[in-house]
């Protein structure tokens, strides 16, 4: 069986029935892009075609072929996010917090095994006077914190996109605190996707939504699902009127 590679990173390039319908295939780790029309296809043996085309009848039988992210959605029937939009004067969305979920229990609980190790570390190099133990610990101490956040900010943290008067402002809520970060509307070029993280025991990424301006990223609505993200991108594309350009 031919496996295909990625000639930028080097990694395996899996090829979707779907890609061969669009003309292309993206690299899931460096997103580099192949064309997959007639004279760029790749010669595939007999096993490779067999596979191809089962995975093809399966995505039609079961119809689990996965939503391009590109496309514009409709509002998920499920979502707690408040939206009001109305294109080209003003914006406003109200993502609430999330709550407890699998994955942030999973983390809360390597967190507090993280901090409580920490805790009893820096209480014996108190206790003992080892200052330089102290000190080497204070590294992971600065993790732990930046762990602590960021589980309290998966399970209780809130949201704003607020967009008004040539002005873009997300608004971070945890616990009273606010951060504020402000981008003027004529200066945002597109609405994307990105990667975030990648696993490379299941070869899977995980994609977040950012704001492209000045040829930089900021990330928006990171505490929502990927069905949130696609619905929250038409909207965003809608008031910003980039569908129109």
């Amino acid at each position: 069986m031919q496996e295909l590679s990625c000639n930028s990173c080097g990694a395996p390039l899996k090829i979707e029935p779907q890609d061969f319908q669009h003309g292309y295939a993206t690299c899931p780790f460096c997103d580099s892009v192949y064309s997959l029309g007639p004279a760029a296809q790749p010669e595939l043996d007999a096993d490779v075609r067999r596979g191809l085309k089962m995975l093809s009848m399966m995505d039609r039988f079961f119809e689990i072929a996965p939503p391009d992210l590109n496309e514009p959605a409709q509002r998920p029937t499920d979502t707690k996010i408040e939206l009001r939009n109305v294109p080209g004067y003003s914006l406003q969305v109200k993502i609430p917090r999330r709550g407890l979920s699998l994955g942030a229990g999973f983390m809360g609980v390597f967190t507090a095994f993280w901090c409580g190790f920490m805790v009893i570390w820096n209480a014996i190099g108190i206790s003992q006077g080892q200052w330089a133990m102290v000190a080497f610990g204070l590294i992971h101490d600065a993790v732990g914190a930046g762990l602590l956040i960021s589980v309290c900010w998966k399970v209780f943290g809130r949201e704003e996109l607020i967009a008004d008067h040539g002005e873009f402002q997300r608004v971070l809520h945890l616990f009273g605190f606010k951060r504020r970060r402000v981008i003027p509307v004529d200066k945002i070029k597109d609405v994307i996707f990105k990667i975030v993280s990648r696993n490379n025991n299941t070869n899977s990424v995980t994609r977040g939504l950012f704001l492209a301006f000045n040829g930089t990223r900021q990330r928006i609505a990171s505490n929502t699902n990927r069905d949130e993200q696609r619905w929250l991108r038409t909207e965003l594309r809608k008031f910003l009127k980039l569908d129109t350009a």
